[in-house]
């Protein structure tokens, strides 16, 4: 699927479609509201002016693992998820 460019807060697609993104600390709770895991919460939006409008959110743990927690995405932002979290990975392990 192309090339994907990754920045501290930028994710480049290789169709040039831009995702910005911001990471929160996430405390994921049980029912009973008891905090069960602290993960990395990724915040995108379409651009830097839309902050308080965010289009996808994503999770991931410190051992680096990813969940989707919110939402159901269908085929074609599934394919997108997956691009993201790539970038997301080549920025945060580069070798």
């Amino acid at each position: 699927m192309g090339s994907i460019k990754a920045t501290e807060n930028q994710i480049t697609l290789a169709d040039n479609s831009k995702y910005f993104y911001e990471v929160k600390p996430f405390e994921m709770t049980n029912s009973l509201g008891n905090v069960v895991a602290i993960l990395r919460e990724y915040i995108f939006t379409k651009s830097t002016e839309n902050k308080d409008r965010p289009i996808l959110k994503l999770y991931k743990t410190k051992e680096g693992n990813w969940y989707e927690i919110h939402e159901a995405y269908s085929s074609s932002e599934s394919k997108i998820l997956m691009l993201l979290k790539k970038g997301i990975d080549m920025f945060e392990n580069p070798s």
